[in-house]
């Protein structure tokens, strides 16, 4: 592969070949492109919301946002909360979001310390010089997967 960024386009930029198809997209009425039709159908279901809450893609983006927000926020989680937000909702954060952010890592944190996570539940290495201990790690991943499942990421208003 000449560039390995090409997997992480957003689809609307994907060749599309006829006869490949995408399980991930399959789950949320890929359009059909062999035959021409008015209009697609529009569905919401649970697969749809399942694929996005336990789907390698969605748990992978997840590690590498987690990643991304360590390294570029050297572990400072203030920062890495704003940054979060910008990256995710394009806009900044609000003063109650800022808590429920903290208490929902803290909370987190405090579980992965008592049951240590398993092997895969690490940000991805951004090179970093030092990665987070593991329950930190986790709770990040974690809190990055339920960002990225949020209604305001998911859905234009």
């Amino acid at each position: 592969m000449k560039d390995p960024w090409e997997l992480h386009r957003r689809s609307l930029y994907l060749v599309v070949r006829r006869s490949i198809k995408l399980p991930f997209f399959e789950v949320f009425n890929e359009p059909d492109t062999i035959g021409s039709c008015a209009g697609r159908e529009s569905t919401v279901v649970a697969s749809q919301a399942l694929t996005l809450l336990n789907g390698d893609d969605t748990f992978a983006r997840a590690r590498a946002l987690a990643g991304r927000l360590w390294t570029e926020c050297d572990g400072n989680a203030s920062w890495a909360a704003d940054r979060a937000w910008l990256l995710v909702f394009g806009r900044p954060m609000a003063a109650n979001e800022r808590r429920r952010a903290f208490d929902f890592l803290a909370a987190r944190e405090a579980h992965w310390e008592k049951t240590p996570p398993s092997e895969g539940l690490e940000p991805a290495d951004f090179g970093s010089d030092h990665l987070p201990p593991a329950a930190r790690g986790a709770a990040w991943v974690e809190w990055c997967l339920a960002l990225l499942n949020a209604n305001e990421f998911l859905y234009v208003d």
